[in-house]
């Protein structure tokens, strides 16, 4: 005897996509909880709001630049976009906030606006700037790119995260940050400096970033569940 057909996962990495047909929305919509697209091309997104139970929602290496004009979810919780195009990541916030207002788990890994934390300790502390700011914008959040946000991060996030957003991608002029820097806080390039804006305040902050052995990066991300400590 078969088993029953399970509507509520749906698994279609790989397939050449770059939307979803009305016979897969009609057949999966009203009960999928998980959907995984990984390695595709979406870029239309309308079919989002026909799919109202959406726990899981995977999108790494679609090619995504952005997310605008994407319809509202409220069910969505968990959002994977590693390995995309995304550059701005002000845009990207500003459209996250409006289309998944209950998104506890995001991952970012390997995008244009994700410093990569691997490389060296200057980058590190600019992953870091880029966890506040976007925690700070997203305060439920309870991971973020594979690192449980800890405690004293978020507080610290709400403190200063407003003045970590990097400034917006531009060919025609740099952005001047200093105006807006807490005194003594910038380097002779102008940019934040991160140490300076924590002992500012004499803030004790976790530098996991600098220190930590690596965690998992999202490179070869096929939709997998979010690593947490334990799984290292």
């Amino acid at each position: 005897m078969s088993s029953e057909e399970d509507l509520t996962q749906l698994d279609l990495r790989n397939q050449h996509l770059t939307t979803l047909d009305e016979d897969t929305i009609k057949k999966y919509g009203p009960t999928c909880t998980r959907l995984d697209l990984t390695g595709n091309s979406i870029n239309n997104f309308d079919w989002i709001a026909r799919f109202p139970v959406l726990n899981e929602l995977i999108l790494d290496r679609n090619g995504i630049s952005n997310l605008k004009s994407w319809p509202k979810s409220k069910s969505v919780t968990t959002l994977y976009l590693n390995n995309n195009n995304i550059d701005d990541i002000r845009e990207l916030m500003d459209c996250v906030v409006k289309s998944f207002p209950n998104l506890t788990y995001l991952s970012l890994h390997r995008n244009p606006c994700t410093p990569d934390m691997y490389s060296c300790e200057s980058e590190a502390e600019a992953y870091q700037r880029f966890r506040y700011y976007v925690i700070y914008r997203m305060p439920a959040l309870q991971l973020l790119d594979a690192t449980e946000v800890q405690p004293e991060e978020l507080k610290e996030a709400k403190r200063i995260g407003h003045l970590m957003a990097p400034a917006k991608p531009t060919t025609e002029a740099k952005v001047d940050v200093a105006s807006t820097a807490i005194p003594g806080t910038t380097s002779s390039t102008g940019a934040y400096d991160l140490r300076k804006v924590i002992e500012s305040k004499n803030t004790r902050v976790a530098t996991f970033l600098v220190k930590s052995r690596p965690r998992y990066d999202g490179f070869n991300s096929e939709g997998n569940r979010f690593i947490t400590n334990e799984d290292l």
